[in-house]
């Protein structure tokens, strides 16, 4: 997959330097909402809503005619998941794992015209190389009692992780554009992110007060759900227009 994606990606930013047709270098943002699916589920085994986190990326994206466009870059997204172990409603046992990705996106983008050639709507999918790895910080114990007097406790006598590095990720979405003068372009997308494949596996073994050992598991494919503002510039009018002035 790298072989692939790669070349297509460092062609994209040279595309300015010849090509007749706008090529846009912009910034984005976005808040996502992670999600997490239960291989083994306990009663006891909670996942905290909603799983807020984001991402930030710089990004290269060329014309190929009036409706279609080709879309390259390099994103960073930190994945966070709060899950607790919740007995009563005094006493719950709290661990938040999390890992981040450097996805690299190939999006091809369709743009319909909404208003003067002004406004735009935009659905899209992508293909990206998602290369994950472990923070630093992956993984606190914490332990919460809302009753001192309260003697139950609870033991986590085990935690496992493994994550997969290197895994296509599938994004489908659709957003807004609104060009801001000759070669601005202010954008608002919404995205879903998934895989065939597993990201992020957690296992953990605890038991309460003296009751026998329970494990659960939790993993996700990569899914979340992202909002996303960007800024695009037409840089290949500026190539274009040095490559004038030296003529």
């Amino acid at each position: 997959m790298k072989k692939s994606i790669l070349p297509i990606a460092l062609l994209l930013l040279t595309i300015p330097l010849f090509s007749q047709k706008k090529t846009y270098y912009g910034l984005e943002a976005a808040a996502t909402d992670n999600r997490y699916i239960y291989s083994q589920p306990d009663p006891s085994f909670r996942i905290s809503k909603p799983l807020l986190s984001g991402m930030l990326g710089v990004h290269a994206r060329h014309d190929l005619n009036n409706y279609f466009s080709l879309e390259t870059g390099l994103v960073f997204h930190n994945y966070y998941a709060d899950n607790y172990i919740q007995f009563n409603d005094s006493f719950n046992t709290a661990f938040y794992p999390s890992y981040r990705s450097w996805l690299i996106p190939l999006r091809l983008r369709l743009k319909i015209n909404l208003y003067r050639n002004k406004i735009f709507f935009t659905p899209l999918i992508g293909l990206h190389l998602c290369m994950n790895q472990f923070n630093k910080a992956n993984v606190n114990i914490s332990i919460h009692k809302k009753n001192r007097e309260d003697k139950d406790s609870v033991f986590v006598t085990e935690i496992s992780q493994s994550i997969h590095r290197n895994i296509p990720l599938i994004e489908t979405g659709f957003g807004l554009e609104f060009n801001i003068g000759k070669l601005g372009m202010l954008t608002f997308s919404a995205g879903y992110y998934s895989s065939f494949f597993k990201t992020y596996e957690l296992g953990i073994s605890y038991h309460h007060n003296n009751d026998a050992p329970v494990t659960a598991a939790a993993y996700t494919k990569g899914h979340c759900i992202s909002i996303a503002i960007g800024y695009n510039y037409c840089i290949s009018e500026l190539f274009k227009n040095s490559r004038q002035e030296t003529e």
